[in-house]
Order: C-alpha cells, then structure tokens, then sequence
C-alpha cells in the first residue's frame, strides 16, 4: 500500500518499493507487527478508503461514493478511531473547493454504509468504549496530547525524517498555492493524516505511540518528497540519491530507535518453571501490576505444548479480587476480607 502511494505521488517506482520496504523495516511498524492489536489493519482500510475517496472526487459516481462508504464503515468497525475519516471530505471539499459535489446525489449516498453499520454499532457499544476514555475536557486534554505526539513523533521517526516530511508538505503546498489546483489524490490523503492527528490530540483516549501507525506511510512518502526530488535529473539519478538517502535515515531512524528504554520483567520464567514442577495443572491467583500478570500468563502458555486444552488456569487478581472499568475507574473491593 505505501508503495502504491509513493508511486501514485510521482515517485519512481524503484525508489516506491524502497519506501515499501522502509515502512516494513521501520521500528514502530516492527513493534505493531508483534502485538494482537487492530492498528495494522485499521491502517491499511484507512488509506484504502482515503484513496477510494480521490477516486470519487475524480469521477463522482454512486459506485464510487458506496465504495468508499463501505470500506470507511469497515475501517470504523475495526476501530473507532477511523471516524477521522468522516472529516476527509470536508477537509478535501474546503481545500478543491468543490462545491459542485454537494449537488450530486452520489455524494450524500456515500455515508450509507456507515449510518446502516458502523453508526449503529459505535452506539450500542458507547458505555465500553467510554471505559477506556480519560475524565478530561478537551482544553485540559489538548496540552498533554501535543506534548505527548511531539515526543511520540521524534521517538518513532526522527529528526530527519519529520524535517524532510515537513519539507516535503511545503513544497507540495507551494505548488498547489502557486498552479491554484491540487491533485484529489494528495489532498485526500493530506485531509486524512490532518483528520487524524486533530482527532487524536482531541479526544482523551489516552496517549500510546502506535496510534501514529495510519500516518506513518504518508509520512515517509513526504520525507522522499522532501528530501531527494528537489533537484533535476534522471529518473535513474533520483532513484540512486533516493537509495543512498534511505539508507542513510533508516541508520538514523534505528539509532534513534536504540535509545528507547525497554519494559524487563523478571523471574516469572522461574515461577512458570516451578509451578510446572510441582504439579500437572490447577489454578494460580497472580497478584501483581498489569506487566507481571501478563508475564506469568505468557512464561506459563509458551511452555505449554497444547495450550486450548490446558490444565493450568491463570486468574488475575486486579479482576478477580476487584473491580473496575478498563483503566481502573470505580475501583472497589470484591471481598469483604
């Protein structure tokens, strides 16, 4: 997918299968990988549908707004955070100013989908979603956000390439100010990264890094921009100062990785030992934080050769001996004594 869009943003399609290979490589990407978690795919479903919504624009038909509607309410199901997608055509219509699109009937069909599926689901299921939202307003929120992506951005990319990204965006934007037209394409994938980062510095949802996963395509795709084709030549020269260029910030994005301070947990490997010693199975009551609970689960299940039908049995002690929402509101004891 980020290949197809560095391609699709005039880069040569070597250097896009570099770029490619780079959001793969990239340390934040590799974590992701690692985890269970949606972000992969709410990443992938959204720059799907930011790209389905520039095919609209290009030749607005109902085919092609449902499509996007049907990929953007799939991308909602999987998380909530894709409802930055509903402000990319706002966004996208205010910066083309294409208000011929409000007349069309193809436009208002567009957010079917979502109304028929995602809506109705995102409501039933609000008292869940909310357990994991922070007792903030926005005003106070909004600092603590900025600060936090700020820091979260330098982590996870570097210095180089958010330079680069930030060139990369100006020269496109310099263009468009001085031709006074913009290509659908890059304005609805500009409207969904802008989309996003408003969304995420708005809502108290709580601050994690991977959150910045559905940017990260768009902003290597920026700092290629930015950074290697401002000069005139080849295509072959261009793509050989891209390589050269790549692997220059991939050097720095990895150094800049190496500097992160890493979660250790440790001894729970001897407990899951133990416990596998004195007995073939039963249950075990683990009292500890959120980190220790899940290392005596995970010791205890990889050293297990069928784990569907264990006979081990691990009980949390922060949800049996109490209870609360997901992020420890209403705490209150389960026992008496």
């Amino acid at each position: 997918m980020t290949a197809a869009i560095a391609r699709r943003a005039g880069i040569p399609w070597g250097a896009s299968v570099l770029v490619g290979c780079w959001i793969v490589m990239l340390p934040l990407t590799q974590k992701q990988v690692m985890l269970v978690m949606s972000d992969v795919l709410l990443t992938i479903s959204c720059l799907c549908a930011a790209w389905l919504w520039a095919h609209f624009m290009e030749r607005p038909t109902v085919r092609r707004g449902l499509l996007f509607g049907v990929v953007a309410a799939f991308s909602i199901l999987v998380k909530g955070s894709a409802f930055a997608l509903a402000i990319v055509p706002v966004l996208s219509i205010l910066m083309l100013r294409r208000w011929d699109l409000l007349k069309k009937l193809s436009f208002w069909l567009a957010p079917v989908p979502v109304v028929l599926t995602a809506l109705p689901w995102t409501l039933m299921t609000m008292q869940i979603t909310q357990e994991g939202m922070q007792d903030k307003s926005v005003m106070s929120y909004l600092p603590e956000a900025f600060g936090f992506y700020v820091e979260a951005s330098w982590q996870s990319f570097g210095l180089i390439i958010l330079v680069a990204a930030a060139a990369g965006v100006g020269r496109w934007a310099w263009g468009w100010l001085k031709r006074g037209s913009a290509s659908p394409f890059a304005v609805s994938m500009l409207s969904f990264a802008v989309a996003l980062v408003v969304l995420y510095l708005m809502s108290p949802t709580g601050f994690a890094a991977r959150y910045l996963l559905p940017v990260a395509p768009l902003v290597l795709v920026g700092t290629v921009k930015g950074l290697f084709f401002n000069f005139h030549g080849c295509d072959v020269a261009r793509s050989w100062a891209t390589i050269t260029g790549l692997a220059m910030v991939l050097s720095m994005t990895e150094l800049n990785e190496s500097r992160s301070t890493q979660k250790i947990a440790s001894g729970f490997g001897t407990l899951a030992d133990e416990l596998l010693r004195r007995d073939a199975g039963g249950k075990v009551l683990v009292v500890s934080d959120a980190k220790g609970e899940g290392s005596l689960t995970a010791e205890l299940a990889f050293r297990l050769s069928d784990r569907v039908n264990s006979p081990w049995t691990i009980v949390r002690g922060s949800k049996f001996l109490a209870k609360s929402d997901w992020i420890g509101r209403g705490y209150a004891m389960a026992f008496a004594n």
